[in-house]
C-alpha cells in the first residue's frame, strides 16, 4: 500500500521497500500512546517506526509553491484533463 509520511521527525529523503497494510498506521498510534491492540492484524503487522526518528531535530517547514494563489483559489481550480501517467 502506497504512504507518504510528512512530518517534522521523518526520515528525510528516505524510501522503504518494506510491505504494509493499512493496519500499520493502527500499530503506529497504538505504539505511540500506549493503546492495546484492537485486533489480530494490528498487532502483526510493522509499526512504520522505520519512516522517522524521534531523537532528531525536527525538520524545518517548507512550504509548498502555490504559484500566488491561495489555497481557496488553487481548489477552485479545473481539474487537469492530462492523465496522471502517460507511461
Amino acid at each position: 500500500m502506497p504512504l507518504i509520511a510528512i512530518g517534522p521527525y521523518v526520515r528525510p529523503g528516505y524510501i522503504s521497500s518494506t510491505p504494509r497494510n493499512s493496519t500499520s498506521i493502527l500499530h503506529f498510534i497504538e505504539d505511540n500512546f500506549g493503546l492495546a491492540s484492537l485486533g489480530y492484524l494490528d498487532s502483526q503487522t510493522d509499526d512504520l517506526g522505520e519512516l522517522f526518528n524521534f531523537a532528531q531535530n525536527p525538520n524545518p517547514f517548507q512550504p509548498f509553491d502555490m504559484g500566488g494563489m491561495t489555497l481557496q483559489e488553487r481548489r477552485m481550480q479545473p481539474p487537469d484533463p492530462r492523465p496522471v501517467d502517460s507511461d
